[in-house]
């Protein structure tokens, strides 16, 4: 993605934006990482007037801290409560992410106990570069 150093969140969520915009009714919607986050924060912020089929979120950040670069990054405490309605959401993680800390899912499920979440003993922050779990919980939707 293109990267706006004048906007508090890069630009990102715009580009998200736009990109989600263009699909049609029951659109799947996976991301990894922080762009994972930035896809929560974007359905929370902002209305989706399309029906979503489900969203997969894989090795989530969650931004947290005062430095003014994270403001634009980070999740509004009510998050949850503004995220579609109805539509299922998966978490995936793996114990030895090296880059996103493990216990960040533990932080989510704090705040979206409907979710599903998926803890993968091993595979480090790309999954071992599999995402054959996250394909069947698609196909099951």
């Amino acid at each position: 993605m293109r990267t706006d150093d004048t906007a508090p969140d890069f630009g990102w969520l715009k580009q998200i934006g736009n990109e989600i915009n263009k699909a049609g009714e029951g659109v799947i919607l996976a991301a990894h990482s922080l762009g994972a986050s930035l896809l929560l924060k974007y359905l929370a912020e902002n209305i989706f007037p399309k029906s979503l089929a489900g969203i997969f979120l894989l090795a989530t950040s969650f931004r947290s801290g005062k430095e003014e670069w994270k403001q634009g990054l980070k999740l509004q405490e009510d998050f949850a409560e503004n995220l579609p309605e109805g539509t299922p959401i998966f978490f995936y993680h793996c114990r030895d992410d090296e880059e996103v800390p493990f216990n960040y899912l533990e932080l989510y499920r704090q705040k979206l106990p409907t979710a599903t979440f998926r803890e993968i003993e091993s595979g480090g922050h790309q999954l071992c570069n599999s995402i054959d779990l996250v394909a069947n919980d698609i196909k099951n939707l």
